[in-house]
């Protein structure tokens, strides 16, 4: 009984229940007229392929850690550093926007002053105005 257990835990044995599972579906749906000839022919190709992959499953991940292995760390790594690289270009833009902020606030402040002197010296104006004609009104009086 252990023997059968351990047949039926092994790769082949694994592949050929599956491609006999797609094979009766397949005939079921034949038998039934579900399906037409096109979509059998290609399930019984997909229960050869499945049983093939499933046999073959060991050779599988050595072919994709190969493949993946080298190239996955390259992009992360291009990709870190065009993160970096639009991080310090984003610095540098906020940089400028400070700098030209501060630029205009000094220049507002300037302009602030300039209008304070202006509305002195035009107060002062207004009022040696209204001196100067209270001097004539009480002249002419």
């Amino acid at each position: 009984m252990e023997g059968l257990l351990d047949f039926l835990k092994t790769n082949q044995a694994i592949a050929f229940i599956t491609a006999l599972m797609i094979f009766f579906v397949t005939m079921l749906l034949v038998v039934r007229r579900v399906i037409g000839f096109s979509v059998t022919l290609l399930l019984f190709i997909f229960s050869i392929l499945a049983g093939l992959v499933i046999v073959h499953y060991d050779t599988f991940p050595a072919c994709f850690r190969d493949a993946y292995s080298s190239n996955e760390k390259e992009p992360t790594k291009q990709f870190d550093m065009q993160i970096l690289k639009a991080m310090k270009d984003l610095q540098t833009e906020v940089d400028n926007g400070k700098e030209t902020l501060h630029l205009v606030l000094n220049q507002v402040q300037e302009v602030f002053q300039e209008l304070e002197g202006q509305k002195q010296k035009l107060e002062t104006f207004i009022e040696e105005t209204q001196e100067h004609f209270k001097n004539e009104v009480e002249e002419v009086k």
